[in-house]
């Protein structure tokens, strides 16, 4: 079985996603997500406020990883 790793993708309405590997925890699953969304935004933009950016529980996969979705605010 291959092993599972964090991937990162945009929509079309240049929302971005993440698909983290799960671990048991949540929160860890959350942060995972969290700082690769922030890899992503911070590679593009100068002016950054991290702070305002979060992530938001979308969906568990049948392949063992779980989705989020950014929500800056």
């Amino acid at each position: 079985m291959p092993q599972l790793t964090t991937q990162t993708w945009a929509d079309g309405f240049g929302v971005w996603h993440a698909s983290v590997p799960i671990s048991g925890s949540p929160m860890r699953d959350a942060l995972t997500a969290r700082k690769a969304i922030l890899a992503e935004l911070e590679a593009r933009e100068r002016h950054l406020d991290p702070s305002r950016v979060h992530v938001t529980r979308e969906h568990v996969t049948n392949h063992g990883t779980v989705h989020y979705v950014e929500k800056s605010y």
